[in-house]
């Protein structure tokens, strides 16, 4: 049996069809021609074994010899050669493309590995994005939430780049999904850790709708938690929660409004709100306009003065990344400004 079925995804991988005969069995040929999903899930199902063959033995592909042997050793949890080969060049975005667009991550989660340091392991690659989406609209955390992998989906939280309000299936944050999928469950308590985390997180959209213009908190109230009453207490203490962070939100304001003097252009004005707010936070991520940072802002006026007077604060991340993976030296090159690049990297440096 298990020989019949490599032949069938083997042949499918080719770009050949598949069609009925007394090697294939009939339910298997039935599924086959009625849609990819089979194709799809014998694929995720056998990657650990396809991951100790080489690349001829699975058809055509266009991972590479190398890149097979990370698939291999993520497969079985060895990170020190994960390491190696991402050292090498290797890019930790590797999109394992029988897969439907999923990444190395997105591989692991979805095959439920569980490996303790993964996420910092890829994270340590400058290069490495947590926030792509597959074929399917999911990012790397909706896969995480759908899976119930709490320990990976925290690790990514702890990330400065992670976007946590991030759209997957329907519009779906991760926050939509943990209500709809877990909050009625005897174990949400295991949750209680990365809720906190999401609520504690100024980045955290609690306005963010899914495309039916749902808010988390629309999803809580909704819930008809009759005769339940552990349901209810999860429900009355995450909206509780959320209202806390509604009347919280004018703390925000400082951040905002230095953003909106830094966009005047007026390097004057700039500096002297900086000097009447010692407050702030340098590092603040506008969730609402694609997490650019202030830093970020400063580059877009053209205004070398701004941008001195936002690096002269102290603390600030030259390296975070806003919603399209852009840091703020990309913002400068961006403008062919040879004085703020030089800025930034000295800053980096």
């Amino acid at each position: 049996m298990m020989g019949k079925i490599n032949i069938l995804f083997v042949s499918a991988f080719l770009g050949g069809g598949v069609t009925m005969n007394a090697a294939v069995p009939r339910e298997f040929a039935f599924l086959i021609e009625n849609g990819m999903v089979l194709m799809n899930a014998l694929t995720f199902h056998f990657l650990p074994r396809l991951a100790h063959m080489s690349p001829s033995s699975i058809g055509h592909t266009s991972l590479t010899e190398d890149e097979m042997a990370l698939v291999n050793a993520l497969s079985v949890g060895d990170l020190e050669t994960v390491r190696f080969y991402l050292d090498a060049g290797i890019d930790p975005n590797l999109i394992v493309n029988f897969t439907r667009g999923m990444t190395l991550l997105m591989y692991a989660i979805f095959e439920r590995l569980r490996i303790p340091g993964l996420v910092q392991t890829l994270a340590a690659d400058a290069r490495f994005d947590p926030n792509i989406h597959n074929s399917f609209g999911d990012t790397a955390a909706h896969m995480c939430v759908k899976t119930g992998d709490i320990r990976t989906l925290n690790d990514l939280l702890d990330l400065p780049n992670f976007d946590l309000n991030a759209r997957g299936q329907g519009g779906q944050t991760i926050m939509h999904i943990i209500i709809q999928r877990w909050v009625h469950l005897p174990d949400f308590d295991l949750w209680e850790e990365t809720v906190g985390k999401i609520f504690a997180n100024e980045r955290w959209d609690h306005k963010a709708t899914n495309d039916e213009g749902k808010t988390v908190k629309d999803l809580l109230l909704a819930i008809n938690a009759k005769d339940n009453a552990p349901l209810q207490e999860n429900i009355n203490t995450l909206t509780q929660k959320i209202s806390e962070l509604e009347a919280k939100i004018p703390e925000l304001i400082p951040e905002m409004e230095l953003r909106d003097i830094i966009m005047g252009g007026d390097e004057d004005e700039v500096q002297n709100w900086i000097a009447a707010n010692s407050n702030i936070d340098v590092n603040w991520l506008d969730f609402r306009n694609g997490n650019r940072t202030l830093l970020m802002y400063a580059v877009s006026t053209g205004n070398v003065a701004i941008v001195q007077a936002i690096l002269a604060l102290g603390g600030v991340n030259t390296n975070l990344r806003d919603s399209e993976g852009k840091i703020a030296l990309d913002y400068a090159r961006a403008g062919h400004d040879k004085r703020m690049i030089e800025l930034i990297r000295e800053k980096e440096d």
